[in-house]
């Protein structure tokens, strides 16, 4: 699906703050001299900043955007309380300008770093300012911040944040259009946004359902501009839904406009969506034509964001009239910029193109492994669990919007469903007490006639079962970091890994990150196949933390872990559920400064540096609900050469045995012990050590636990 929409952003226009293409910037300077209030001179330096950054000199916009900003934060520190509340207000104005001008330059990270700067300060006006025009104002302008951060997560593709900002945004708006603060033409970029959202989910009859809400306010108020950008994303809607001829309609109305007002952004997008029109048709050579012109523009506008859109598009063309030299060529282009912008959603609909370029060639190994690519990206925004987000986001939004007759309507379909799943279950359960009494009585009869024959097929049905595990034992081994890949990051490493039973609870895990090295040793709740289930959850929360979020910070690695895992398990901490948790020493190796980051769920770790042994210790939390849930910390250690580290888990200190009658436990302190008397061996010879201890001190005793021991020499 393309994603080829416009953003409208609404600005809110405050007292002086109107940011004009036409102002001569000399003018504005030499008026900036002759000003006698702060707050009029604060919000002309905002006007010279954002006309810099408009004729694309951005360093001379920073220099005015942070002149602005110190004047505003002097202002805020003053003792006079009215001056004090005015400088707050223009302090969070500048945070919201500064973070607009990166946004428009694509600079996600520091745009929405000043969002949040400015929503921060924003609510504390609202909630301490004694003046009711403050409040308004910064109500105002939290109604654009959310925009804002919408806007930013919506070109990042995590589109279920996106929406929720978005609903936000139009919740406020909606209050203030209420309370006669702001007109009835601002809620027109809300619903636009509600619709980008949508298409972007794929839902387009609601996504039109939006669009059209936003137009018909637009018409309303006679906003050309709004007319002209919702009648192009309605054009949008229509190609994907193969309505050309409509969409073709639209496209000319909104390029009038465009042409009219001599809006080059627009246009570009205006030909770009032409060409998406004429693909569908067939008509290769219009659509080259209409790329043609849009490339033509977004190269002398220089806009990333644009060229991307238009190399898409292209590859498309290409793609489809079998010149696949060219459509990898530009694919490749697009996936460039993507990567550079941090866009996982052009990234992942890159790989998409560049997995159908190479299936038309028949080159299925490559195809597949694009393919597989794209797909860890399209899971990583449509997992189930953020889809019902989404919705569940968008259905509280929608309820407050209605009545309360559609709402005890939707309480009757959802009584009504209920009842339906418990006939069902009801009858799922009778029928399996059906066919479980037809079993017994079979056995009985084989037993009874054939007693031979049944424990034939007993012995064939263990070794079905067995066969299942050890194939499950396969799955969890291809899913823990092979030797091969151990021995690329450690200068040295051992693993001691004895399962209880065929699969595992206890798991390691290792992989490099740009410049770091990140590993672990991690218990989870039960052992066998439970143990196994959890295990490999974890593995796949890691894997999407540190490969998909750019994580590196072990603490907000298992901040993050806690949350995923209390969602998908549905935990809220009610004694009557399920407490599955995991227990994890991780650490993090900055391969650049020779540091250690470490933090630890209930499971500590050891570093041994000459004659001396430190240990890294833990939060007494599970990463998982728990009773008293504490915030990770992370811990930092310069490492030296020959530096030892070791990770584990309690299987090994928990083993019972020993010389005496007496069975008991080999305890943290003997294990601690042993590790400071062998560190000194090589890798193997004390991989060996641990396993001859081990076995000395069970004896005949069973082994009770899962064991796992993870070390590695810097």
């Amino acid at each position: 699906m393309s994603r080829k929409l416009i953003l409208i952003i609404y600005l809110i226009a405050y007292t002086g703050v109107l940011f004009s293409q036409n102002t001569v910037i000399d003018s504005l300077i030499n008026s900036s001299k002759n000003f006698g209030s702060d707050s009029v001179k604060i919000q002309n330096d905002l006007k010279i900043a954002y006309h810099y950054h408009n004729l694309n000199k951005k360093d001379s916009a920073l220099i005015w955007f942070n002149k602005a900003e110190k004047s505003a934060s002097l202002l805020a520190k003053s003792k006079n309380e009215n001056k004090k509340e005015q400088g707050s207000f223009l302090l969070a104005l500048c945070y919201y300008s500064k973070g607009f001008s990166q946004y428009k330059d694509m600079n996600f990270y520091f745009s929405e770093k000043n969002y949040n700067k400015a929503l921060q300060t924003t609510k504390h006006l609202i909630k301490y300012s004694n003046h009711k025009n403050i409040i308004t104002e910064a109500q105002k302008l939290n109604a654009d911040i959310y925009s804002g951060i919408g806007n930013i997560y919506t070109d990042k593709g995590y589109y279920s944040i996106a929406l929720n900002n978005f609903i936000k945004a139009q919740t406020l708006s909606d209050t203030l259009i209420k309370r006669g603060i702001i007109p009835e033409k601002e809620a027109a970029a809300q619903y636009f946004h509600l619709g980008l959202i949508h298409y972007y989910l794929g839902n387009l009859s609601k996504s039109l359902e939006y669009y059209k809400k936003s137009l018909g306010i637009s018409v309303k108020y006679n906003n050309e501009q709004g007319i002209a950008k919702t009648y192009s994303n309605i054009g949008i809607v229509e190609t994907q839904m193969n309505q050309t001829e409509k969409a073709l309609k639209h496209f000319q109305i909104s390029l009038e406009f465009a042409e009219k007002h001599n809006d080059l952004i627009f246009k570009a997008q205006i030909y770009d969506n032409m060409a998406d029109c004429y693909v569908k048709k067939n008509d290769f050579h219009k659509a080259e034509i209409y790329l043609a012109k849009a490339m033509i523009i977004t190269e002398k506008l220089n806009n990333k964001q644009g060229k991307i859109y238009i190399l898409l598009g292209l590859t498309d063309v290409y793609n489809k009239t079998k010149e696949f030299a060219k459509a990898k060529k530009f694919a490749n282009q697009a996936l460039s910029i993507a990567k550079e912008i941090q866009s996982i959603s052009f990234i992942r609909d890159i790989n998409r193109q560049l997995s159908e370029i190479y299936e038309n060639q028949h080159q299925f190994a490559q195809a597949l492994n694009y393919y597989k690519k794209y797909k860890i990206l399209e899971d990583s925004i449509f997992t189930k669990e953020k889809m019902r987000q989404i919705q569940e986001t968008d259905a509280k939004y929608q309820a407050s919007k209605k009545q309360e007759q559609i709402n005890r309507q939707k309480l009757e379909l959802t009584k009504r469903d209920s009842l339906i799943k418990i006939k069902k279950t009801q009858n799922y359960i009778f029928a399996a007490i059906v066919f479980f009494l037809l079993i017994i009585i079979l056995v009985i009869f084989f037993l009874l006639k054939q007693k031979q024959k049944i424990n034939t097929l007993i012995k064939k049905q263990n070794k079905r079962i067995t066969d299942s595990i050890e194939y499950a034992e396969k799955i969890q081994t291809a899913a823990l970091p092979s030797d091969k890949v151990l021995a690329q990051l450690f200068k040295e490493h051992l693993i001691l890994y004895k399962p209880l039973q065929i699969v595992s609870g206890d798991f390691y895990w290792a992989v490099k990150k740009d410049h770091f090295i990140i590993f672990a040793a991690a218990d989870c709740t039960g052992h066998g196949i439970p143990g196994a289930f959890v295990s490999m959850l974890g593995i796949s929360f890691l894997n999407e933390l540190t490969l998909i979020s750019d994580l590196t910070r072990p603490d907000l690695i298992l901040e993050e872990m806690r949350y995923i895992l209390k969602k998908s398990f549905r935990q809220t901490g009610n004694y009557s559920e399920q407490s599955d948790g995991i227990d994890i020493s991780l650490c993090s190796i900055n391969t650049v400064t020779n540091e250690l980051y470490f933090a630890g769920a209930n499971n500590p770790a050891f570093l041994i540096r000459g004659n001396k042994i430190i240990e890294l210790e833990a939060v007494p939390n599970p990463v998982g609900v728990y009773y008293k849930e504490i915030t990770f910390k992370m811990q930092t250690v310069k490492l030296q050469r020959n530096d030892t580290i070791y990770l584990y888990t309690d299987g090994y200190a928990d083993q019972f045995g020993g010389n005496n009658r007496k069975l008991q436990k080999y305890t943290l302190k003997r294990f601690k012990d042993l590790l400071f008397e062998i560190h000194k061996n090589s890798m193997p010879e004390q991989k060996e050590n641990l396993e001859n201890e081990f076995q000395d001190w069970k004896k005949n005793s069973k082994q009770i636990d899962d064991i796992l021991i993870f070390g590695i020499r810097y």
